[in-house]
């Protein structure tokens, strides 16, 4: 399962929203995991092999007793992938540190994998790197690279240099996953989304290195609305 999309959702549901994605040509769905004993219905609508393939989980508060919660849920029901918060800064660094490594490993044994989200500087790699060490090196610990619009057309060329550099080292730190935001798409002649040539030659070399292996995330709500061919509206990034 190659694309997936991360949407807004008012109560976690991935049942309907993966029919949906599916129907948009996406693999798969993110979902909020819970960390209270509140039942969800898409646990008896979506079935298994939907769970262990399709779908990945998502975090945004990394306190350690939601997330253990969260995270034996997702082992519970078979999710292949959990998205973790980015590292909160230099001064919770080593107590973030302890926390995912004391679920890692659990998560670990039951092929688990956790997506810490990155950004795409040397600050935030250096962080990772810390991190990442701190948590014995695990290898279903990886990076989810988050893509960010480019700053000016004059210095495009010149970022774009620096983060081939940049993103060569995150390949090396186990990158495991691409985060493109709907906001950096742009709108082709014909209506469609596409990325700037920028993101174009990142998103290629990244293809060389790794292949296929690679997992996108298409995150944040559509801003495209494209008509088919019997007149239907179709919702892209």
């Amino acid at each position: 399962r190659v694309v997936g999309l991360h949407t807004p959702q008012a109560h976690p549901d991935a049942a309907p929203l993966l029919q949906d994605a599916r129907e948009d040509g996406y693999d798969f769905v993110t979902t909020s995991l819970p960390h209270s004993p509140e039942p969800r219905t898409d646990v008896t609508t979506l079935v298994g092999r939907w769970w262990r393939t399709s779908v990945v989980g998502i975090v945004q508060d990394w306190e350690p007793q939601r997330l253990q919660r969260q995270l034996e849920w997702a082992i519970h029901m078979g999710i292949p992938a959990v998205v973790i918060p980015a590292i909160p800064g230099p001064e919770h660094l080593v107590e973030y540190a302890r926390t995912v490594n004391s679920l890692a490993l659990e998560a670990q044994a039951n092929n688990v994998q956790l997506w810490v989200r990155v950004a795409l500087t040397e600050t935030a790699l250096a962080e990772y790197d810390c991190f990442h060490r701190l948590c014995d090196g695990l290898g279903n610990i990886g990076i989810l690279l988050g893509m960010e619009p480019m700053t000016t057309l004059q210095s495009a060329a010149a970022s774009v240099a620096s983060q081939i550099i940049l993103l060569h080292k995150t390949i090396g730190a186990n990158l495991k996953a691409i985060s493109f935001p709907t906001t950096v798409f742009l709108t082709n002649k014909r209506g469609y989304p596409t990325l700037a040539k920028s993101h174009q030659v990142l998103f290629t070399e990244v293809l060389k290195r790794i292949g296929r292996t690679i997992r996108v995330l298409v995150e944040g709500p559509s801003v495209h609305e494209v008509a088919g061919a019997m007149g239907a509206t179709k919702c892209l990034p």
